[in-house]
Parts: C-alpha cells; structure tokens; sequence
C-alpha cells in the first residue's frame, strides 16, 4: 500500500484521514511519501511543485478549484463529507500512478471522486457536476434548501438562484402548507 504524507491542519480532520487511510492498510509518514494529501485546494498549491500524485480534500464549494489544480497537474479530490472507502480508493490510485510519476513532470490525468471523469468541454462539466451537487444536496435535505445550501457551503439566496438557473424549481420537493393534510388538496 501507499506512504501518504499529510498536510492537514485541522486536528479533527487529520486524525480521521490517518485512522481511515491505516484502516486501508496504507501508511502515513512525515517525508518521502509517494503520495500527498492536502487539507484544501488552497492548501494544495503549495504542493504543486513536489511532483508527486496530489490528492486534495474539497467541500461542494471548492470544486471548481479543486478541478482548476487538477487541470494544472494534481491527481484529484476527495469530496467532503466523507464517503466510506472514498480515500482509500482515491489514495491507492494515486499510488498506481507513482511508477509513471517518478522524475516526470506532472501529469494531467482527471479522476474525480467516485465519479465518471468529466468530459473536458469546460464549464459544461462544471455545470453538470454543480447541478448534480445541488440535487444530491436538496434530496439528502430532505428538500430542506436552508440545510442543502449549508451543506453545499453556499448561501440559501445563492441556491435559490442556480435552482431557478439550472431550471431545477420542479424536480425539488415543494413544501406542502400546514393545514394541508398529504393526499389532500385546498379548495
């Protein structure tokens, strides 16, 4: 399995990325891992230069960066909230990778997060995996817009707005007024 360097500052994060990527039988080391992970794409800047692959924790919000760092060489993300065996998968074809990677420049290969890899036309990719974002938010919400924009780290007007944008108002479950008993309706 893989030596995985961390560059994670936030506790709670780290120690849950190293307890998971122990648990996958890879290990964690300080040096001379042969792959990196970063807490952020913000964070994965700085390790552009090492040459090695580069994974990256990003939120909903930070996909587009994320996509942006993958353009420019690093090996891919791993979508926050956690999925189970999400970085164990990502990490071990990272790893894959390390052979090919070794004292070349790095390469432009996209893999997303348990995703098919997007097609490279550009935004379009973008907009498919930000409207599949917001419906996956809106249905694990319960229809909740409020918890889905929380969720997506983006305000509820800025959600409303790609909602009406992505022409999403009808897939999205409509609240039902108090007095309305379900099956019934007004008048």
């Amino acid at each position: 399995m893989a030596r995985v360097e961390l560059y994670i500052d936030d506790h709670a994060l780290r120690e849950t990325a190293r307890a998971l990527l122990e648990h996958g039988g890879h290990r964690v080391v300080d040096r001379d891992g042969e792959v990196l992970l970063a807490q952020s794409p913000r964070r994965a800047r700085d390790l552009m230069q090492r040459h090695r692959p580069l994974l990256m924790f990003a939120g909903i919000a930070d996909v587009a960066e994320a996509v942006a760092l993958m353009r420019q060489g690093a090996f891919g993300y791993v979508l926050l909230p956690l999925q189970p065996g999400e970085l164990d998968l990502m990490v071990s074809r990272a790893a894959a990778e390390v052979p090919q990677a070794a004292g070349k420049a790095p390469h432009s290969k996209i893999i997303g997060p348990s995703i098919s890899p997007p097609d490279r036309s550009g935004d379009a990719s973008l907009r498919e995996l930000e409207k599949t974002a917001i419906l996956t938010a809106i249905r694990n919400a319960g229809g909740n817009k409020t918890r889905a924009a929380r969720v997506l780290g983006i305000g509820r007007n800025t959600l409303w707005r790609k909602i009406r944008e992505y022409n999403l108002e009808d897939l999205s479950p409509r609240r039902r007024r108090p007095h309305q008993k379900p099956g019934r309706s007004s008048g």
